[in-house]
């Protein structure tokens, strides 16, 4: 994976190596199983296990039974500390292998980290604001009543 944390929007890259079966050659004891088709399904999610981008199939190149592949993967929300899941399986949907990646979130955007404490600040700043006003309608109304006591 190219990044160690994702935010809606961005695009995860996504490099791997795979090889086919070790029988998928010419000369070998049980003779060629290439299949005819193989797919590799991508998962991404954060470590709280919640899906930060659509599962993402990519058809393999069975002809050249191995190789690195690239794969691009619109990520929908963000992801920290991210773990990518592969299931590799033949036409049938029969899997034939699968592995997981996790990665521990480092460079994570400073505005990312501060985003709890400035909504803290926001609700008592709001909250200072409002026993505030409270306080000084309360004491209108008491000086408006006392005033009022005073002409009668």
């Amino acid at each position: 994976m190219n990044k160690d944390y994702y935010q809606a929007g961005d695009t995860a890259k996504v490099s791997f190596f795979w090889s086919g079966s070790a029988d998928g050659f010419p000369g070998s004891r049980l003779g060629t199983s290439t299949p005819k088709a193989l797919t590799a399904t991508f998962t991404l999610a954060d470590d709280q296990k919640n899906s930060c981008a659509e599962s993402f199939i990519q058809t393999l190149n069975v002809q050249n039974q191995s190789g690195v592949e690239y794969v691009s993967i619109p990520v929908t929300g963000d992801c920290q500390n991210p773990a990518i899941s592969v299931k590799i399986a033949d036409i049938g949907g029969k899997v034939l292998a699968q592995n997981s990646y996790e990665i521990q979130s480092k460079n994570i955007p400073q505005e990312k980290t501060n985003a709890g404490s400035n909504s803290n600040l926001v609700i008592v700043i709001i909250t200072l604001a409002a026993v505030a006003i409270m306080v000084a309608v309360s004491l209108y109304f008491l000086k408006k009543k006392k005033l009022a006591g005073e002409i009668k």
